[in-house]
């Protein structure tokens, strides 16, 4: 330890020092599980989710900063090597051969949360020490942690019986990467002429089979399936997907947009096949 005015106790001060390494080890360790998302992350919400886990790893590597320069405040050596942080991180080790959005929500919110739980326990243990500066630091970056674990959930707390929908980019997202997904036009014959988007299928809603077409159409319940309408004014693919959904299908979104979104957005409607 270095020579200080501090009035801290020196003793309080080499534990504090001890505490604060400890959890900047956490905290660069949590910045780098926020990088592997972002840069592996994939999937229908790639753009939202790949730049949020950047601003995750920002936010956590400022945390660092602050937690670092502490320890140097009371005389202590910041310590925040590679090896070291290998060596003492208390977080699980972050699973490298995962890709999906949803698996990448999972693990960056449960070691966030982790890092969370071990900064409130650290304020205690300042406060123990009587140190206020550190406790009062720490209580900063339980804040901030919370509110990253905030943005995080919030991908994956959406109720179950909520509708789900997606965008015109998701969509070309999902087209390009999802070989399996049913595009479904729910209007008639006639209106599927002018609102095609390429790979859908014409299946009106008003068919009496409707969702035993679909399911044909899919290859079962379970697969992905979309259902689009005109527009966004068109209420017809809310009513498709809420048929589907009751009828036991799992995985059904719906573009709001309608085919009017996507030739704005993207510019093209071509011809497809009706069954």
């Amino acid at each position: 330890m270095y020579k200080t005015k501090n009035d801290l106790p020196e003793g309080n001060r080499k534990k504090l020092i001890e505490l604060l390494n400890s959890r900047l080890a956490d905290c660069i360790d949590l910045q780098t599980q926020a990088k592997q998302a972002h840069w592996n992350v994939k999937g229908p919400s790639f753009i939202a989710l790949h730049e949020l886990f950047d601003d995750v790893a920002e936010g956590v590597e400022a945390h660092a900063d602050l937690i670092a320069e502490r320890a140097v405040q009371l005389g202590g050596v910041a310590e925040g090597t590679a090896m070291v942080i290998a060596q003492r991180s208390t977080l699980n080790e972050y699973p490298l051969t995962i890709a999906d959005g949803k698996d990448h929500v999972e693990a960056l919110s449960t070691a966030i949360a982790g890092f969370g739980k071990a900064v409130r326990k650290a304020v205690d243990e300042s406060a123990e020490l009587q140190d206020t500066g550190t406790a009062d630091l720490l209580t900063e970056v339980s804040q901030g942690i919370d509110k990253w674990l905030w943005f995080v959930e919030a991908h994956s707390q959406a109720g179950r019986n909520a509708m789900k929908t997606i965008t015109t980019g998701e969509l070309k997202a999902r087209c390009d990467n999802e070989g399996g997904l049913t595009l479904v036009n729910t209007l008639s014959p006639e209106a599927f002429e002018k609102t095609k988007i390429p790979g859908a299928i014409n299946v009106p809603l008003e068919s009496g089979d409707f969702a035993a077409r679909v399911e044909q159409a899919a290859g079962g319940k379970g697969k992905p399936v979309v259902v689009y309408c005109a527009s966004q004014q068109c209420d017809s693919s809310e009513k498709a997907a809420k048929k589907l959904e009751a009828a036991g299908f799992t995985a059904v979104s719906r573009y709001t947009g309608g085919a009017a979104a996507w030739q704005k957005e993207a510019g093209e409607v071509h011809a497809s096949q009706g069954r």
